[in-house]
């Protein structure tokens, strides 16, 4: 479980607020920090890391400010940032070797590195690595290597395809023991048990992932050339949109008849309980 406590937590970049007084306090096996770009979202995740202290206010992960205590957290976090490029002419199999000669368990370690297909790039030289192979190996090591540390990692799915994109979901649920951001909401609903949401710096919300969806707000999927009907027929029925989201609409107060009637007349090809996107979107505005 990961502890997470934010008192009054500011960021300011010379004169840009990237984060304004967020306070919360939260504990989960896996953490989620989502929002739009230019939310906080990784400003946070810096603060969290150690790698920057806040302008004002306090952070604590398990106890410890770790801006403050960066002996400790060196030693407790393994942290990860989206878009990793490792300029050097070192080969591949070799850090792994390296990396494996550290790790506690390295037979499990080499084991997650097999499952993901890192084996496959063992002839080259890290700077000769994709952005999608560079993220995969950055994750194999912050996730696999010392599994009892907290894993700080930034948007872990991007630039990686859908196989592999199923198999880090598997390794971060059984693992726990993780924080991370994205912008992907269903990615927050998927993996998290707690999430910390945020908009233009504030928090929107923060606390228990199901607790997002027990409300009767819907995201409806409609087909394109049948969108003014959808509308027509929620309004008719008591309904509203809330938001617009091009292939899908935020909708409340529609009751679940009329949401049948709507898939059987081929209105909407699906419909999802609003989550995460009732709480950005459906409380406080778009976006």
């Amino acid at each position: 479980m990961v502890d997470l406590v934010s008192v009054n937590l500011t960021k300011v970049f010379d004169r840009v607020v990237a984060l304004s007084g967020i306070s919360f306090n939260i504990s989960g096996r896996v953490v989620a920090i989502v929002g739009p770009n230019g939310s906080g979202k990784t400003t946070l995740l810096s603060i969290i890391s150690g790698l920057r202290k806040p302008s004002s206010g306090r952070l604590l992960l398990d106890g410890m400010e770790p801006y403050n205590d960066r002996s400790s957290a060196v030693e407790r976090v393994a942290f990860h940032f989206a878009k990793p490029r490792f300029p050097l002419n070192m080969g591949v199999s070799s850090i792994i070797d390296l990396v494996g000669d550290l790790c506690r368990d390295r037979e499990k370690f080499l084991s997650s590195v097999e499952r993901l297909g890192i084996p496959r790039y063992f002839s080259r030289r890290l700077f000769e690595l994709s952005s999608g192979e560079a993220q995969l190996l950055s994750l194999v090591i912050s996730l696999s290597c010392h599994e009892d540390s907290i894993a700080v990692i930034d948007e872990p799915l991007a630039h990686l395809d859908v196989w592999r994109q199923s198999l880090l979901i598997d390794m971060i649920g059984s693992r726990g023991n993780v924080i991370f951001t994205t912008h992907v909401l269903e990615e927050a609903e998927v993996l998290a048990d707690q999430a910390i949401i945020l908009l233009n710096g504030r928090l929107v919300w923060a606390g228990g992932v199901d607790e997002l969806f027990l409300d009767d707000m819907y995201e409806l999927f409609v087909i394109r050339r049948c969108r003014g009907r959808v509308e027509e027929l929620i309004r008719n029925n008591g309904g509203s949109v809330v938001a617009d989201f091009g292939a899908s609409l935020l909708v409340r107060g529609v009751d679940w008849s009329t949401i049948e009637k709507l898939y059987s007349g081929r209105l909407i090809l699906g419909v999802r309980r609003a989550g995460i996107r009732r709480k950005i979107y459906g409380e406080k505005g778009q976006a």
